[in-house]
């Protein structure tokens, strides 16, 4: 029995061993006495795999049952051997729940749930909060006290004098509760003022200064939250207000922010609170070893006692722009269009088979004219890209796509290249291993081993022969431009970790949706961050700023700087330097690599010099 849920139970099984160990003359009767009037200490822990890995864990344990059922699982001892590192497990789930947090926070203050309407109702509610606060602190290292004493039993009504245990449970209470920096609390504002607010946390005040607060605006999803402010904390919060807050410091005058603040130095003390609001938001990671396909952190939400739903294998989601390297490969591939090759970045209309008009657009409705197909892709231009699937055609990056693991249904028409199909994270992944591994699809894995409770081998992972995807020089040079989104395209962050990175951001339609797929020679990691039911993040929600900020997190740890080294030599390509204005080589342009058959011909000149044909055509 547990003591936590039963403890009447647990002492009386607890009695009836000892008083065996006496019968049995184990031990002596004083001996028995004695061990049972010892004081239990009773420590409330968390299941620590529900904490360390809880998608991860509920993932596998659904494949066990699934597998073995639910009865095997659960009675008979099964050890499951998992790929799981609980090192970057943990940074992952960090990474993930601080971004979601901080992002929620950055699209503005959705108002509290709950105002109490009188100074009686505030009073009452903090008086609860500090008896739950103390009653905390007092159950954080319980003791059970028994003494054998004569103490009055009630049995059938009657009251009688027996000799028995009489048990207090618990530390002494304090005369007040203790507030923990870093932890959360519910709160209630007391006053507020331009600059700052005070709230109440059981007993204790606490300040909350503008400064940390500038978050707390109206949110405005057709607005831009990147430069939007809150200057007056009179517009968000109000006296009555039930909120969460996190302790900063027990002592206000111990952060800079409330340092000498004449209002923090009178009527204290004060405790230094930040505002904290709970995500509606959600995010997903997951990070696959590429030399073998093993999973080493998985996080399908950011809490799993709200909701289960694992967002990395369950979800299928709109992937926007992560989608364009299929297309840009399938066309390398094809010798149709190289890295250098010149596409026409302006609007383009179509006309539809249901007589209506398709008006593809980039982000912001900005054109360059003339660009390189690198750069159409490092700074994810939509139009190029409908450009390069109507040029090559639907069905070869139709079968590209089902050819590098994606399962789930993809409309055949050209809003296909924009990412508007709905895959699964798991799949998107799979489909990415194959431009870092020269072509080749890496399955990822979860489980290493699965033995019964004697040892003997139920399940072992077995490294499968690797699958040809696509030729290896493909696979190179599309590394090589995805290398170009993170070092000056729409990832070129990634150049603060100061590693060789590629990967592509992604964007769906009004900004419902939020990727980055990102590899290292030796990790790849696919960040996803949206709300469960699809709607508008707002204006500035793009990949790059809201999944691509926990990417990096994430890999600050899962691939520093002492474990980086360069993407492999691509083979059996030729370096050519190119200008990108018009895609002619050029001595001084840029060092583009091409399949051997599909290097530009004509004449070199130096970069920017015009040819003769240039001279005749501007000429006439």
């Amino acid at each position: 029995y547990s003591p936590h849920r039963n403890w009447d139970k647990a002492r009386a099984r607890q009695e009836y061993v000892v008083g065996q160990m006496i019968r049995k003359e184990f031990i002596t009767g004083e001996e028995g006495k004695t061990a049972l009037a010892e004081p239990i200490r009773i420590i409330k822990t968390d299941n620590p795999i529900r904490i360390l890995a809880p998608y991860f864990t509920e993932h596998v344990r659904r494949h066990l049952v699934d597998t073995y059922g639910f009865d095997r699982v659960y009675n008979e001892g099964l050890i499951a051997r998992t790929t799981c590192d609980l090192d970057l497990q943990q940074a992952a789930q960090q990474a993930v729940t601080t971004g979601v947090r901080s992002m929620d926070m950055n699209f503005g203050w959705r108002s509290v749930e709950e105002n109490l309407p009188s100074e009686a109702a505030i009073e009452a509610r903090l008086k609860a909060t500090e008896e739950a606060l103390r009653e905390q602190d007092r159950m954080r290292d319980p003791i059970m006290r028994c003494d054998w004493a004569s103490i009055s039993k009630e049995s059938d009504g009657r009251s009688r004098d027996s000799e028995g245990w009489d048990c207090s449970y618990g530390a002494p209470l304090r005369d007040r509760s203790i507030l923990d920096e870093e932890k959360n609390y519910e709160a209630v504002v007391l006053s507020v003022a331009q600059k700052h607010a005070v709230v109440g946390i059981g007993s204790h005040k606490a300040m909350i200064p503008l400064s940390w607060t500038n978050w707390a605006f109206e949110p405005n999803i057709k607005r831009s939250w990147r430069y939007r402010k809150l200057d007056n904390l009179n517009q968000a919060l109000q006296v009555g207000d039930v909120v969460e807050v996190q302790v900063v410091a027990r002592n206000s005058q111990d952060v800079k922010a409330l340092e000498g603040y004449a209002p923090a130095l009178e009527g204290g003390p004060y405790a230094a609170a930040k505002l904290q609001q709970s995500p509606d938001l959600q995010g997903a990671l997951l990070s696959v070893d590429l030399a073998d396909g093993a999973t080493r952190a998985m996080v399908g939400g950011v809490n799993i006692e709200e909701s289960e739903f694992n967002r990395t294998v369950q979800a299928q989601r709109q992937v926007g722009s992560t989608f364009k390297p299929l297309v840009y490969a399938t066309a390398i591939a094809s010798q149709k269009l190289t890295a250098g090759s010149i596409l026409l970045d302006a609007p383009l209309i179509y006309n539809t088979l249901e007589e209506k008009l398709w008006k593809p657009g980039n982000y912001g409705e900005e054109y360059l004219g003339h660009i390189s197909l690198r750069k159409a892709l490092a700074l994810s231009r939509n139009v190029c890209t409908v450009r390069v699937l109507d040029q090559i055609g639907l069905d070869d990056v139709y079968d590209m796509a089902v050819n590098l693991g994606i399962k789930s249904h993809m409309e055949k028409d050209l809003s296909m290249g924009l990412g508007s199909s709905s895959l699964t994270m798991l799949e998107l992944t799979r489909a990415y291993t194959a431009f870092p591994t020269q072509g080749q699809v890496v399955d990822p894995y979860f489980i290493e081993s699965v033995k019964d409770r004697d040892g003997n081998i139920l399940e072992q992972h077995e490294l499968a022969e690797r699958r040809d995807a696509m030729e290896p020089p493909v696979a190179g040079i599309m590394t090589w431009l995805l290398e170009q989104v993170a070092r000056s395209g729409t990832a070129a962050r990634t150049n603060r970790l100061g590693i060789h990175a590629a990967g592509k951001t992604g964007t769906t339609n009004d900004h419902k949706d939020a990727w980055f797929m990102g590899f290292t020679p030796d990790v790849i990691t696919a960040t996803w961050v949206g709300y469960d039911k699809p709607r508008s993040m707002g204006v500035s929600s793009t990949g790059g700023r809201v999944a691509l900020p926990i990417w990096m997190e994430y890999m600050k740890t899962a691939y520093p700087k002492s474990r980086d080294r360069p993407f492999p030599i691509i083979p059996d390509v030729e370096w050519i330097p190119i200008d990108e204005s018009n895609g002619r080589v050029a001595i001084g342009g840029r060092s583009m690599p091409f399949l051997l058959d599909t290097i530009p011909k004509g004449p070199t000149l130096e970069l920017g010099q015009k040819s003769t044909q240039d001279l005749l055509s501007e000429g006439f």
